[in-house]
C-alpha cells in the first residue's frame, strides 16, 4: 500500500529505521553515505531516524549526530554492549535480522509508534534493518517501505565461505548464507523498493527475490576542489582507510603490509603507509611497529586529511567469488596525487 501525497505546503515525513546514528567524521563508509544521506532528505522532508540505544549510537549523539532523533533502549545488559556477542549470534541465526531487543522495543514503544504512524515514507538503512518491516507495516500500513541495502549480506557469508580454510568456519559461513538467503528474499520482495549500489548488487537482490524491485542509486558524496598543482617535498604516500575492526579490512591491511610494502619499500624506500580507521587489530599494530615507515592511526575525527594527502589509496580485495576474470584477481590501487580520494563507517530523544 501506498500513502497519499502530503498537502500542499506540508513536507513529506520520513522515518529512518536505522543500525548506525550517522555523525561527521564517522569511521565507516556505510555511516558517511547514511549521513549524507539524511543531510539530503532534511532539505525537503521532515526526518526522523529511529535507532537502538547502543553504545555506539549513544557515542554518536555525544558527538554531536543531528537530530530529530530517537533512540530505543532494551534491556540494561543489551544497551551496554555486555551482551552484544550474544546478541550477533542470536542475529546471524535468524538470518542476519535486527537484534531481537530492538525489534521488541519498537514494537512497545509509543514514541516510535507515533512517528512510524504518520510516516508517509519508512527507510531502513543496512539490510538487517529491513527484517523490522513486518513489525513497522502494522504500525504504519500506507507508508512506503524502503530498504537501503548497504551490503547483500548474503553475498557477504558466501565469500567468506569461499574464502574460508579451516573447514569448521567454511561451514558455519555456509549456514550464514543460507539462513540470511531466505531472509534476505522475505526482505526484499515485503520492501516496495530496494536501493542498491551498484548493478551487481540489483542483479544478485533479483537472484535472491524474483519479486524484489531493486533501484540503483550511485552514491555520491562531497568533493573538494583539487589541491593546487605544484612540487611536493613530502614523501611519497599510500594509504588504506576504512573500518579496521571489521576482519576483511584487517586481514587485507595485514596482507598487503607483508607481501605488497615490502616491494614497494625497494622501489621508493622514502615512502611512506598509512593504515586509517578506528578498532586497528593487535596484530596489525605489531606489524606496523617494527616499520618506521608504516602508521596506524586507529580513530580519526575525519578521514579527508589524510585521503587528500595520498599519492595512492589501496584497497586491496582479498574475498572474491572462484570465478573471476583474472585481471580482478590483483589489488586494486588508485593515484590521487595530492587530490581527493574517493571514499572507500526508556526512550530518549535528541
Amino acid at each position: 500500500m501506498h500513502s497519499s501525497p502530503p498537502e500542499s505546503g506540508v513536507r513529506a515525513a520520513i522515518a529512518s529505521v536505522t543500525k548506525y546514528v550517522p555523525y561527521a567524521g564517522i569511521a565507516h563508509a556505510g555511516g558517511e553515505y547514511a549521513l549524507q544521506h539524511y543531510r539530503a532528505l532534511r532539505t525537503e522532508f521532515e526526518l526522523t531516524a529511529i535507532a537502538p540505544a547502543s553504545a555506539l549510537n549513544r557515542e554518536a549523539v555525544d558527538k554531536g549526530a543531528a537530530g530529530p532523533l530517537l533512540l530505543l533502549s532494551g534491556l540494561r545488559p543489551i544497551i551496554a554492549d555486555r551482551l552484544k556477542l550474544l546478541a550477533d549470534v542470536v542475529s546471524l541465526l535468524r538470518g542476519s535480522t535486527a537484534h531481537a531487543s530492538f525489534a521488541r522495543t519498537l514494537r512497545r514503544s509509543t514514541a516510535a509508534a507515533g512517528l512510524l504512524a504518520n510516516a508517509d515514507v519508512v527507510e531502513f538503512q543496512w539490510s538487517e534493518m529491513g527484517s523490522l518491516i513486518p513489525a513497522v507495516r502494522a504500525r504504519s500500513p500506507h507508508a512506503r517501505l524502503v530498504v537501503i541495502a548497504h551490503d547483500v549480506i548474503t553475498q557477504r557469508w558466501s565469500r567468506a565461505a569461499t574464502t574460508a580454510r579451516n573447514p569448521l568456519m567454511r561451514a558455519a559461513y555456509t549456514l550464514a548464507a543460507a539462513l540470511s538467503g531466505r531472509r534476505e528474499r522475505r526482505t526484499f520482495e515485503e520492501a516496495d523498493r530496494v536501493v542498491v549500489f551498484s548493478d551487481k548488487d540489483a542483479r544478485l537482490v533479483r537472484s535472491l527475490a524474483p519479486n524484489a524491485r531493486p533501484e540503483v542509486v550511485r552514491p555520491g558524496f562531497p568533493v573538494p576542489l583539487p589541491a593546487a598543482a605544484g612540487a611536493s617535498t613530502s614523501p611519497a604516500t599510500v594509504v588504506f582507510s576504512g573500518a579496521m575492526g571489521r576482519p576483511d579490512n584487517d586481514e587485507a591491511a595485514r596482507w598487503f603490509l607483508q607481501h605488497v610494502w615490502p616491494q614497494v619499500h625497494v622501489e621508493i624506500p622514502t615512502a611512506r603507509f598509512t593504515v586509517v580507521g578506528a578498532n586497528p587489530s593487535a596484530a596489525l599494530r605489531r606489524l606496523a611497529a617494527i616499520d618506521e615507515t608504516v602508521t596506524v592511526t586507529g580513530f580519526v575525527e575525519s578521514m579527508d586529511p589524510y585521503l587528500d594527502e595520498a599519492d595512492v589509496v589501496v584497497v586491496p580485495l582479498r574475498q572474491r567469488r572462484r570465478r573471476q576474470v583474472q585481471d580482478d584477481r590483483r589489488p586494486a590501487a588508485r593515484s590521487s596525487r595530492r587530490g581527493h580520494a574517493g571514499r572507500g563507517r526508556g526512550d530518549r530523544t535528541r
